[in-house]
């Protein structure tokens, strides 16, 4: 399959966890806490942007699993984070003589280590988009396109192309209907309520309409599936029938507020 395979001992594999994996975590957790324990920590998130997003991102982690990861591996841990906290101090001796040209190498050179790490994991698209490299494309033409297509239907309007159509008088004929499983599921709870639909077939369906107030009570729950839009649709229309009703959905929609 072409794939290369690397091999290293177990206490070779948690070092080099440790520091490339577990730290970049703990950091990312380190910090969010801190600033969440400072006393402008309001303002400090109101106006944290990409940078502090970009930095964080691995602190949304299961929380669980990590701390779990930490007393797993604690000792390699443990070394690269002493090594860390002894180059921080380091740092900060060099804040604290104000020595900008020595940041600067050590910025640059970390610069530099990152963008060819990035150029040897990514394709070079990926990586220009990374550090945001000017780039410029040139494209021609390659002929032309001919024929006829058709779009898929829009869900929200295939909803209620068939309420609209249940409620009113006469025929309803719709094209560019949506046959998805949540447009079918609102069909099949106005066949259950009583309106005749026929259809759909290649997105085109016909709609026997009864009016305002020509809905039948359902004799049983009428199934939404996952769809949000429906229950709330027929939520609305339903309360001002003269029938109870009872809508249910899946897992998934019966969890969500309405």
């Amino acid at each position: 399959l072409g794939a290369e395979v690397l091999g290293m001992s177990p206490s070779r594999h948690d070092e080099v966890l440790a520091a490339t994996s577990h730290l970049p975590h703990l950091l990312a957790y380190a910090i969010v806490d801190l600033l969440l324990h400072q006393d402008s920590s309001e303002d400090i998130f109101r106006y944290a942007a990409g940078g502090f997003a970009d930095f964080s991102r691995v602190a949304s982690s299961n929380a669980q699993m990590w701390s779990d990861v930490f007393v797993a591996n604690a000792e390699a841990t443990e070394k690269v984070l002493d090594q860390y906290i002894d180059y921080l101090r380091s740092l900060k001796a060099l804040i604290n003589q104000r020595a900008g040209e020595d940041l600067k190498t050590i910025f640059q050179r970390a610069k530099q280590t990152r963008d060819n790490f990035v150029l040897r994991i990514l394709n070079p698209a990926q990586a220009m988009a990374m550090n945001n490299t000017p780039s410029s494309y040139r494209i021609s033409p390659g002929g032309s396109v001919t024929g006829t297509i058709r779009v898929a239907g829009d869900k929200s309007i295939s909803h209620r192309s068939i309420i609209f159509g249940a409620l009113a008088k006469g025929v309803t004929r719709v094209t560019g209907f949506l046959e998805g499983e949540d447009a079918m599921n609102t069909v099949a709870a106005f066949r259950e309520m009583g309106v005749t639909v026929t259809g759909p077939e290649n997105g085109e369906l016909t709609i026997f309409g009864v009016g305002m107030q020509g809905l039948q009570p359902p004799r049983k729950p009428l199934y939404m599936g996952n769809s949000g839009t429906a229950m709330r649709l027929l939520a609305g229309l339903l309360a001002a029938q003269p029938f109870d009703s009872e809508l249910t959905g899946d897992e998934s929609l019966s969890g969500r507020p309405m």
